[in-house]
């Protein structure tokens, strides 16, 4: 299993814990290495799953900053599952100090909100681990949450509402024509490696690079799509009619017209 599954698993679990819910994973020791590994409920002897409304309650945690970015600090500062940093110190102190904490928890990104591709991967490592840990448990009858209907319509919301396109204030800086100016005065034009990439620069002089080509796409016809039940084949999200581009140019295409005589 993967180790960013594991820590997904562990800090969903350290949080809803903190909400009053039980606990349903562990860490164990096995060959020198920590493992997660689901609880055996004492009262029932069944493996023990969240609740679906545990899941729920995280979506809208993260949609409204309860759920911190960086992860549990409890957890970090633990040195038997997080590595230990540089002199001695855990990963709480020496990457999420207090005194640093943003809006929406710690990171480059700290006082922006969640989006949505953060949930999907709670979601995915959720829904992988619960049905490989219960697969540990043939014949028993035991429901992975991540497989509800009411995850699938909480889900549905989420795609729905949480941005998805890139962010403008964090794209690479654009290359102005001025900046290339410059830069082509120190261009040997009888060196051929120097004069292509002088040539390959140049064509990122009108929207920036490949980044900012996609942010500033014509969305005029951008169509938001609400989650429907009438139309299974309908994902929410939106609809993007793309405008054909080469080198960050629009480019149209004439589209030719055959007589009927050579279509016989």
């Amino acid at each position: 299993m993967s180790a960013q599954y594991e820590k997904r698993v562990l800090g969903f679990d350290a949080w809803i814990q903190k909400q009053g819910y039980p606990s349903f994973c562990k860490v164990v020791m096995e060959n020198g290495l920590a493992k997660l590994e689901i609880i055996v409920d004492a009262v029932t002897g069944l493996p023990r799953v969240f609740a679906v409304e545990a899941w729920i309650e995280f979506c809208i945690g993260m949609m409204t900053g309860d759920v911190e970015k960086g992860g549990c600090r409890e957890l970090r500062a633990n040195t038997e599952l997080y590595a230990t940093a540089l002199l001695g110190r855990s990963q709480a102190e020496v990457q999420m100090p207090l005194e640093k904490k943003g809006k929406f928890g710690w990171g480059p990104y700290k006082d922006d909100p969640f989006k949505l591709q953060s949930i999907q991967q709670y979601a995915t490592a959720l829904r992988i681990w619960v049905k490989e840990e219960l697969r540990r448990w043939p014949g028993v009858n035991v429901a992975n949450p991540m497989y509800d209907g009411w995850t699938a319509a909480v889900m549905k919301y989420v795609q729905s509402e949480l941005p998805v396109a890139r962010v403008e204030k964090r794209l690479p800086p654009a290359l102005t024509t001025g900046v290339f100016n410059e830069m082509i005065k120190h261009i040997d034009p009888t060196s051929q490696r120097e004069m292509s990439a002088g040539l390959y620069l140049e064509g990122g002089t009108v929207h920036g690079d490949r980044a900012h080509d996609y942010f500033l796409l014509d969305r005029k016809n951008v169509r938001k799509l609400a989650p429907t039940d009438d139309d299974p084949d309908q994902k929410p999200g939106v609809m993007i009619s793309h405008e054909s581009t080469k080198n960050n140019k629009p480019v149209s295409y004439t589209h030719l017209t055959l007589p009927t005589s050579e279509l016989v």
